[in-house]
Parts: C-alpha cells; structure tokens; sequence
C-alpha cells in the first residue's frame, strides 16, 4: 500500500472489536516500523525491491519481536508519563505486534509482485487474489467503523 495510514484501519476496528484488549500503541507502531524498508529504498536509492525480506513472514516476525521486546522496556514510562495504569505483559505485547506486523503483510502480498510473503521461498501465491479497490476500500471501512466503535465504546464507559 502506498501511504502507512491505510494499514491503520483493521488494527483500529480489532482493537476497538476487542474493548482494548491488546495494545494499540504497540500493533500501529509495527504497522508503521515495517515500511521504513521501502523507504529506505527509496530514499537510498537502493538496488533491490521495495518489499524486501522485511515484507515476509519471516522478517515480520523477528520485527515483532523486536519490536514487542523494545515496547515492554519503553511502555511503561510512557504509561507512568501520561498517567496511566500499565497492565500489559510481554505476551499481550507480542501478540499486539504479531498482530499488526502480519496484517501489513496480509493487506500488501495481493498488491506488489516483488513480495515474497513465505520468504526465503519465492513466489506470492496472494498475489492479485484480491482487487486493490476493495483493500483500499476495507481499509478505510474499517477505519471508519473501528473509530466509530470506538467511541461508542468510550461513550458509555462515561454514562
């Protein structure tokens, strides 16, 4: 997908489904984390494809775990900075960047033929199984009702 943002729907809408039971912060952020590879591409005009070996499952999962790793270590001042109550595991925060790093791979493998989603296997065998008008349009869906959700859900936790 072109722009990070549409990525951000279907984390938004399961957190919201779910009443916060994972960690937002953690799913959006590797949501967003996996595509500094194709920036970096682009920006140093690097010879090779834009959805590289970070793009895969594979190289999802050590993102998330890195990732998760670096967010039990950093959340909880983030917490105590904003005056929140931290309450989540290690495990929950796993599952939060599994979550948003796999669903990135899920939402680009139809659109890009470079991807290799089961690298270091070649081939996409998601590739162009799902048109791009309805991804992008899922995507914003999604947004949309999760949002909504969202804040019907905030809503009466105030009345």
């Amino acid at each position: 997908m072109p722009f990070t943002p549409f990525h951000l729907g279907p984390a938004i809408l399961m957190y919201s489904l779910l009443r916060g039971r994972f960690e937002l912060i953690v799913t959006i952020l590797s949501n967003i984390i996996i595509d500094v590879e194709p920036f970096l591409v682009i920006l140093l005009r690097l010879n090779m494809p834009l959805h590289g070996p970070i793009h895969s499952f594979l190289g999802a999962t050590l993102l998330a775990v890195l990732t998760s790793g670096l967010a039990n270590y950093l959340l909880p001042y983030l917490y105590r900075f904003i005056r929140m109550k931290y309450t989540y595991r290690y495990s929950q925060l796993l599952v939060a960047s599994l979550t948003g790093t796999y669903c990135h791979i899920l939402l680009d493998a139809p659109l890009y033929s470079e991807m290799k989603p089961f690298y270091p296997l070649s081939g996409n065998p998601f590739l162009y199984t799902i048109e791009p008008g309805y991804i992008y349009g899922g995507c914003i869906f999604s947004f949309l009702v999760g949002f909504a959700v969202w804040g019907i859900w905030k809503l009466k936790q105030h009345i």
